[in-house]
């Protein structure tokens, strides 16, 4: 047997299974607040807060895909010698690769994730130029399922920067969402 053929041997034979764990609902839409609380090392700690959307998508009982789009509000102060603050107003877009650990509660369902953050630089304030951000993030939360296809989440995201941090966009930041499955 040459080593393609095996090489397709085994994408088969470890694919088969993975999908044949695929869940009765798989597709998932959620609404979602920040409750407002981060941390930028610009700003420091920051009481802004915001609201979006997620769709969310199992490919098996382990592996899904989320793709999220928000709106929030920062207040920024981005002149050093002076004590004028801004509020901003930006839009994440999140694409994030979720793993979801086995339990043995079927109502919770905790999970880990990698994924890209990409946040259009505001036009505010005047005499600033900020630049867009695209930054990694690693998130992690838990899923409640209260009822068949209703669900509660929590988690928590943080920003892995290959840039300078900018003052709109917290380093760590907790959401609290409820989920619609079917």
């Amino acid at each position: 047997m040459t080593a393609m053929r095996k090489l397709v041997l085994a994408v088969i034979l470890l694919a088969v299974p993975a999908f044949a764990q695929s869940i009765d609902k798989p597709t998932r839409v959620s609404v979602y607040i920040n409750p407002g609380w981060g941390w930028s090392a610009g700003s420091g700690n920051a009481w802004n807060g915001g609201y979006g959307l997620a769709l969310e998508h199992r490919f098996s009982r382990l592996f899904s895909g989320e793709i999220s789009v928000a709106t929030e509000q920062h207040e920024v102060q981005p002149y050093f010698f002076s004590d004028r603050r801004f509020k901003l107003r930006t839009y994440p877009i999140d694409a994030i690769a979720r793993y979801t650990f086995q339990s043995v509660h079927t109502r919770w369902r905790p999970y880990a994730g990698l994924g890209v953050r990409f946040v259009g630089a505001p036009d505010e304030p005047p005499n600033v130029q900020y630049e867009d951000q695209l930054n990694g993030e690693v998130v992690g939360g838990v899923e409640f399922n209260a009822a068949e296809s209703w669900s509660l989440e929590m988690e928590a995201r943080h920003l892995v920067r290959n840039q300078l941090p900018e003052d709109y966009d917290e380093l760590f930041k907790v959401s609290l969402g409820v989920g619609w499955r079917f």
